[in-house]
């Protein structure tokens, strides 16, 4: 639910009506079976570092809905204090402050301890599309901070965990193995990106007037099988162990 939570104006008007209960209701009807949230820290917190306490409600107030209408949540935490995917938001410094490291493991615990409801229903995702690869070291010790202390607060929930490239499935492999077996290695995939981001003005390298209907697209058959492997192989040897 992109644009709402998240990637928006914050106006009270965006948070408070941009998405409403008929919309998860026609969610479930499309034969989905659950939406992920997206939100940015300033929803939940105000410069201070108080709670705001109306945006703890909206993601209580999702979940709710979801659950309605028969469907799970995946709360995202898409922008933390210090570190944003979009380098236009302006957010640096998460991997090497241990001061913005609290603001993100304390802002986990309250969503948490708020909103998480229902461990059969509800994941949390630590943080949306690591960037760079040289952010993975403190990005694993901060990933396996913030679980062990989540795991105070909700010892059962899946918890979902991306690598750097964006939560790209090849970089999978360079996370830490999983604390529990609760804990979902998670990734993104875009492929083939001239497909899927045809029109994108923020890819540099294309053309935004380029076009690519999807028949024309020449996808392989194992197209997928081969992005998807070094995730899958991660996925495997690390569970083996758990």
């Amino acid at each position: 639910l992109g644009g709402w939570l998240s990637q928006c104006d914050y106006s009270r008007e965006r948070l408070e009506h941009f998405i409403q209960e008929e919309d998860i209701a026609r969610i479930a009807s499309w034969g989905l079976d659950h939406v992920r949230v997206p939100v940015d820290y300033n929803v939940l917190e105000n410069a201070d570092g108080s709670w705001r306490d109306a945006g703890f409600a909206l993601i209580s107030q999702a979940v709710g809905w979801c659950r309605k209408y028969g469907l799970n949540t995946v709360i995202d935490l898409h922008k933390t204090a210090g570190f944003s995917f979009d380098a236009g938001e302006q957010e640096d410094g998460l991997f090497d402050s241990p001061t913005y490291q609290e603001r993100f493991y304390r802002l986990w615990e309250e969503i948490a301890a708020r909103c998480a409801g229902d461990s059969c229903h509800v994941a949390l995702e630590l943080l949306n599309e690591v960037t760079e690869e040289r952010f993975i070291t403190a990005w694993n010790r901060i990933a396996g901070e913030c679980i062990r202390r989540l795991r105070r607060v909700v010892p059962d929930h899946l918890i979902l965990v991306g690598s750097y490239h964006n939560n790209s499935a090849h970089a999978v492999p360079a996370l830490d193995k999983p604390a529990d077996d609760r804990v979902v290695y998670n990734f993104h995939c875009y492929e083939p990106l001239r497909f899927t981001h045809q029109g994108a003005p923020w890819v540099r390298e294309m053309d935004p007037a380029f076009r690519l209907p999807f028949a024309e697209a020449e996808i392989p058959a194992d197209f997928f099988d081969r992005v998807f492997e070094p995730a899958v192989r991660a996925a495997k040897e690390n569970s083996a162990e758990l």
